[in-house]
């Protein structure tokens, strides 16, 4: 089986990608020194059932409490890997015009044999409870939800407490409270996992679903058709109520073009009888599949025209092979580069029948393809935007992460890929949502690092957001939407957030972005990045006119830590006492926050007035053993460190 080796990009040059972001044309450099990972990429998917390894002598969970100011906490779940990949549709509106929030939910720490489905809903401006059980009988696993024309409620999820493994639908008419619950037969003999729906028809009561066979890293799966992973195809004309394509193989997304596909590395929307679908394979051509017809004919429209004869490279030895997509100059040394994509995307089909499709950027690399080894680069940076009057090859960058520290570089020093968090083959910047709004607006919410925000070693994400005001042509600036406009200032830092996912349409003026929190980077479930425990979801509106339009004006400038600060906490670990030392301007008075894990304020204390460096004691005799975090506040910058108490 072919092995990928991930490489680190040192740096991406900010003043190359704001130019990339307000021209559109010019592509984003990664530096040229990169240093080898010890990280591999594995060509399978997690296991269907992943049960976490408990990494500490005691499970993480916290209380529930929502310590932020404009942002509302809907929920909680301690599975964490709200995808492997592309998240289907998770929030709508109802018929008073109140959202939907629905997530992958559990409560357990171990097994998650609570998981399945929740749901909650705002009424009059009010959440209710924060729900504590899933909405199906059986247990499921990563649904999209969505609601059909006549008020009715689809969730497609996948149920592996049955062999073979099954989609099951579950679907609650308009107006009730209970749910009815059943399964989705795929071809004979044969499991299907991890759907994306889609709504279409005149009526909005046709079910579109794409999904894939159990890969045979995924006992108890097989290669069908020749492939592991296979995509399918299923249709319902009534709602749910009956099925008229089950398992169909969709033409170019078949052994003729791919070895396999990956857990939610694929994408679908509707809109009347135009339907289109993606799949995601970083060693393949990009394309869409688009439908006029409601599904029952298709045509290719290519996006990405890979390398043919590198195509899903397998390690059999390439001599001649086609170098129009190759990277020049390769960001390493002696090797060949081709742009691709991460498997993290969302695809919209509007009012027009066109189909607008965003997707992390990535990069894949080799030396000569003679071997079996081959590099993929997680630390590229940009969102794919295409739409189909676009044509073949005219994707457009967008988006990204930024460098806050004003040093000229998004850095990532380590040798190890330990500074970025784990969640599959995300880049920096990642798990695009989007909503359309009227008079062709289109408005873009992704994940990114956040350079200067960090928890032993690794960098957060956290959300940013793009609007364009001509259907996609040209797109405004990026604005930051974790910020105290949206968030407690004093916990800014402090936050991961991932998965965001918002309406098809705009509602009254609002982008409505429901989203996964934690207070540690990474994830638990996929990767283990830290030990079990409770992620909120959350939710904020934020008015579609705080979003630049677009073509671009001026530049983005992030607020971030200030290093000068130089702050250092000692000894760490601390027992009953610890000295804080920071530099300061001395132009006002330094408030200093303490923090748990959880973005708790402990404590709060002041620096004696004056500049220079300064010293503080504090004493964290009281505390509970564990990791805290240390914010100084001096004017309108601000730093952050962290210690340990024993």
């Amino acid at each position: 089986m072919q092995k990928k080796h991930t490489f680190l990009a040192l740096a991406l040059l900010a003043g190359t990608w704001v130019n990339a972001v307000a021209q559109q044309a010019r592509p984003v450099l990664e530096a040229q020194n990169l240093r080898p990972a010890v990280f591999q990429k594995k060509s399978a998917m997690l296991p269907a059932e992943s049960v976490p390894t408990q990494n500490g002598p005691s499970i993480l969970i916290h209380s529930g409490v929502n310590y932020r100011s404009l942002e509302q906490t809907v929920g909680s779940t301690t599975w964490d890997a709200q995808a492997y990949g592309s998240l289907p549709p998770r929030i709508y509106a109802n018929g008073a015009g109140e959202p939907v929030a629905n997530w992958l939910f559990s409560l357990q720490t171990a097994g998650q044999s609570d998981r399945g489905t929740a749901q909650n809903v705002r009424v009059s401006g009010n959440w209710g409870a924060l729900p504590t059980a899933r909405v199906e009988v059986a247990r499921t696993g990563f649904p999209g939800v969505v609601r059909l024309g006549d008020g009715s409620e689809v969730a497609i999820s996948h149920n592996t407490g049955i062999t073979p493994f099954k989609l099951w639908m579950a679907k609650k008419a308009n107006g009730a409270s209970n749910w009815t619950e059943k399964a989705i037969d795929g071809p004979a003999g044969i499991g299907v996992l991890w759907p994306n729906i889609a709504v279409g028809g005149a009526n909005k009561n046709v079910l579109h679903v794409i999904a894939i066979t159990t890969p045979v890293a995924n006992v108890p799966g097989v290669v069908y058709q020749g492939m592991s992973g296979h995509p399918l195809y299923f249709r319902s004309k009534d709602g749910g109520a009956t099925w008229d394509k089950t398992g169909v193989i969709l033409p170019g997304i078949d052994k003729t073009q791919f070895t396999g596909i990956e857990a939610n590395n694929y994408v679908i929307d509707a809109d009347g009888d135009n339907v289109a679908v993606a799949v995601f394979s970083n060693w393949n051509d990009l394309f869409i599949l688009k439908s006029t017809d409601g599904g029952d004919t298709w045509t290719k429209k290519m996006i990405f025209d890979f390398p043919d004869k590198l195509q899903n490279y397998d390690g059999n030895p390439v001599v001649e092979y086609d170098t129009t997509d190759l990277i020049y100059p390769s960001p390493i040394a002696n090797a060949n580069a081709i742009n691709t994509n991460d498997g993290f995307g969302k695809m919209l089909v509007d009012a027009n029948g066109e189909a607008h499709l965003w997707v992390g950027r990535s990069i894949v690399v080799d030396a000569n393809f003679t071997d079996t080894t081959s590099s993929y680069y997680p630390t590229a940076n940009g969102i794919w935007y295409w739409k189909e009057s676009l044509g073949l090859g005219n994707a457009q960058l967008i988006g990204g992460a930024f460098d806050y520290d004003g040093d000229g570089a998004i850095t990532i020093t380590s040798s190890d890929f330990s500074e970025l968090p784990f969640y599959g083959a995300n880049s920096l910047s990642s798990f695009p949502t989007a909503s359309l709004g009227a008079n062709g607006d289109i408005y873009l919410v992704y994940s990114a690092i956040r350079e200067e925000f960090s928890f032993d070693g690794k960098y957060y994400h956290q959300l940013y957001g793009q609007r364009s005001t001509n259907g996609g042509e040209s797109w405004g600036d990026v604005v930051e939407l974790t910020t105290p406009d949206y968030v407690d200032e004093s916990l800014l830092s402090l936050l991961e957030c991932v998965w965001p996912s918002m309406p098809k349409t705009i509602q009254n003026g609002k982008l409505w972005i429901l989203y996964q929190q934690d207070n540690l980077p990474g994830c638990n479930i996929w990767g283990a990045s830290h030990d079990p425990g409770e992620s909120y979801m959350n939710f904020y509106d934020v008015d579609t006119s705080a979003m630049p339009a677009s073509p671009t004006v001026g530049v983005f400038e992030p607020k971030g830590a200030d290093p000068s600060f130089a702050l250092k906490i000692s000894p760490s670990p601390a027992t009953s006492t610890a000295q804080l030392s920071a530099t300061l301007s001395g132009t006002g008075s330094a408030r200093v926050e303490i923090f748990d894990a959880y973005g708790k304020g402990v404590q709060e204390l002041r620096f004696p007035d004056g500049g220079g460096r300064q010293q503080l004691w504090l004493s964290v005799q009281g505390l509970q053993s564990g990791t805290y975090f240390v914010r100084v506040t001096e004017g309108q910058k601000f730093g952050v460190t962290k210690f340990m108490k024993l």
